[in-house]
């Protein structure tokens, strides 16, 4: 059922009359795929109200929705494999000839068992929540938990290339005890990647994304397509008669580690065969060890038999062979992960190369930004930082105006963009007085302080009163601010 949308197909804010929406900036042009995606506005399971498209694969879709009983922000996943299926202009999704249709059929049932399968994970805060799944349109969908955060792929390049190597090594472990839980499940993820591994709002790390995942028992999924990641994919991904097994995903999982803690990848399966060497972790990050280095090359065998079996190999080789901070973290402890807030970003924003520092002290001062309360999840935050020796963490609070209190830990040396408008920011400011794309503030860890730049319509403002030259950078040092419009909504930078 479609019905007129009267709300925001981004935020829900009502009333919404197609265009641009006063709340958030969304414009009903922003996303729209027509012939490919179900349009704003269509209702699902007679509760599920739609909204926009959060992406787009070859064997599905997935929208932002409002579960219309409980008035919460959810995720709808829709199965739509692009090669094998057309959608009408009922809604409708129907077999588009071309090939098997008992494909089409069986990675249907295989895409709601995944549902089902997942939804025994209801609980485990490692793993992406769903619901429930459901059939209509002639496919199948399934709701899950909606994300606020950023994948490991973007976060690595918010910090400057790499994570830092006490942070890499325990959203490593994290991910080697929740992958062992799947694989319990008798499921391989068969996609892990920096993609599809989420780091929440509040710090959380999430596996996400199981589009490419099978169950491993029987022959029947040898008929579906071959789903793989260059560069993460092991050989036997590589062919539908490829053995595949829990050492499919270490292998997927080392490579994954090797990227976010090296920022280099690990050369495609083909190209390794052929000759083409991986460079030892040690010598990229030499605080890993050499031992270290041991456990993912073997991690990382071509020959599947040479590779650790299971997660649980992996994760006692790690412990084993591996430095302090790894034989440290205790699968399932309250530690495991670091606990940042980051503000939700659709793409990484690139630093650009800025000006010499000549005429700024070195050494500015450190001054403590305004204090908030302390939640369980701050302290938690606190406890984990302190843990793994991350020294600072800079963030950008509200401290005046309609969403005064707001706080939004940043990555290092990474433009965050600052605005009304959604989709287009990485932090939304809901303010008539907030020019679409306000400014832009960016924390430069080598010299512990921040730069600012105006990029509005309305101006930035100095916390004296002084108007930013628009498009130059500003110096900040920690613990001061700025005004988004003169006197009324004031934004302070600093470190924790």
């Amino acid at each position: 059922m479609n019905i007129k949308m009267q709300i925001c197909p981004n935020c829900f804010f009502a009333p919404y009359d197609g265009g641009r929406c006063p709340q958030c900036g969304y414009s009903a042009t922003d996303t729209h795929l027509t012939g490919v995606a179900l349009p704003p506005g269509t209702v699902l399971n007679e509760r599920y109200l739609l909204g926009r498209v959060l992406g787009l694969g070859g064997f599905g879709i997935t929208y932002l929705a409002l579960d219309t009983v409980t008035q919460t922000t959810i995720a709808i996943k829709e199965y739509f494999p692009s090669s094998l299926a057309v959608r009408e202009d009922d809604g409708i999704m129907r077999f588009n000839g071309k090939g098997d249709a008992r494909v089409f059929d069986h990675g249907m049932r295989a895409f709601i068992r995944e549902a089902q399968s997942l939804h025994k994970f209801v609980g485990e805060e490692n793993i992406v929540q769903v619901s429930h799944s459901f059939y209509e349109n002639g496919t199948a969908y399934f709701v899950m938990e909606y994300l606020n955060g950023i994948n490991l792929k973007v976060l690595r390049k918010g910090m400057g290339g790499k994570v830092p190597f006490v942070f890499a090594c325990s959203i490593l472990m994290t991910l080697v005890t929740t992958l062992g839980k799947i694989h319990a499940a008798g499921l391989l993820h068969r996609d892990i990647s920096p993609e599809n591994v989420f780091i929440t709002k509040d710090g959380n790390v999430k596996i996400i994304d199981f589009g490419a995942t099978r169950y491993f028992l029987g022959d029947e999924s040898h008929s579906l397509a071959i789903v793989l990641k260059p560069g993460f994919a092991p050989p036997e991904q590589y062919t539908s008669k490829g053995e595949q097994g829990p050492w499919t995903d270490v292998y997927a999982l080392a490579a994954t580690f090797y990227n976010f803690a090296t920022g280099a990848r690990v050369p495609e399966a083909p190209d390794r065969l052929a000759g083409k060497q991986v460079l030892p972790l040690h010598e990229l990050v030499p605080e890993a060890g050499s031992k270290l280095s041991e456990v993912i090359e073997r991690a990382l065998s071509l020959n599947h038999k040479k590779r650790y079996q299971n997660m649980e190999e992996f994760g006692n080789a790690l412990r084993k062979y591996g430095p302090v901070d790894i034989k440290g973290i205790e699968p399932g402890s309250a530690d495991e992960n670091v606990s940042l807030e980051i503000p939700y970003q659709e793409k990484a924003v690139q630093s650009e190369t800025r000006p010499g520092l000549d005429s700024v002290s070195q050494n500015p001062r450190t001054v403590s930004g305004p204090r908030t309360e302390d939640s369980a999840l701050v302290r938690l935050a606190k406890r984990a930082v302190h843990r793994f020796r991350i020294s600072v963490t800079p963030f950008i609070s509200v401290a005046s105006g309609a969403q005064k209190g707001e706080k939004w830990a940043i990555p290092y040396n990474t433009e965050i963009r600052i605005g009304r408008l959604s989709g287009v920011n990485h932090i939304v400011i809901a303010d008539s007085a907030v020019s679409r794309e306000h400014c832009v503030v960016r924390y430069d860890q080598k010299n512990g302080i921040f730069f600012v730049k105006d990029v509005s319509s309305n101006g930035t403002f100095s916390d004296t009163g002084e108007r930013f030259e628009k498009g130059r950078d500003i110096v900040l040092v920690p613990g001061s601010g700025f005004y988004l419009s003169l006197g009324r909504l004031l934004i302070r930078v600093g470190l924790e």
